[in-house]
């Protein structure tokens, strides 16, 4: 695991010198019917890196007592000037790389038809979170 150690203190620098980029307002995204965003690219912040880990790594780089023995995936971007880290669930994990590398939203219900319930919750989150930076038409 501690290979993973690096990758991740990479991916926090690759943050930090990032492109900024404004969010999305979660009002443009909630005036798109469905059927619309359906058929839209999402586009991410340049900041966002999704890195698969060894979850000791991340507790070790967290100071975290109880490191897992498992696999994670982490998005990990930035606000402002902090670094931030989330663990994603394997389904929300897949979603996000799909969308990230061109997948519509319908692309994506394809590929992953159980994403279909979360998508919307999803969606909220990453454009609260600021990883969502704009929608265009695929």
């Amino acid at each position: 695991w501690m290979a993973d150690v690096p990758r991740l203190e990479w991916a926090r620098v690759e943050a930090t010198m990032a492109p900024a980029a404004p969010p999305l307002q979660p009002e443009r995204l909630a005036a798109l019917t469905p059927e619309r965003l359906a058929t839209m690219q999402i586009h991410f912040a340049p900041a966002l890196r999704l890195l698969s880990v060894a979850s000791a790594a991340l507790a070790w780089l967290r100071s975290d007592r109880a490191p897992g023995r498992h696999r994670v995936t982490v998005a990990v971007s930035r606000r402002g000037w902090q670094v931030v880290e989330r663990v994603l669930g394997r389904d929300e994990a897949r979603v996000m790389a799909l969308l990230r590398d061109g997948c519509t939203l319908a692309d994506v219900i394809r590929l992953v038809p159980a994403s279909a319930a979360h998508l919307g919750a999803w969606l909220q989150t990453w454009t609260t979170d600021g990883l969502v930076v704009g929608v265009e038409d695929a």
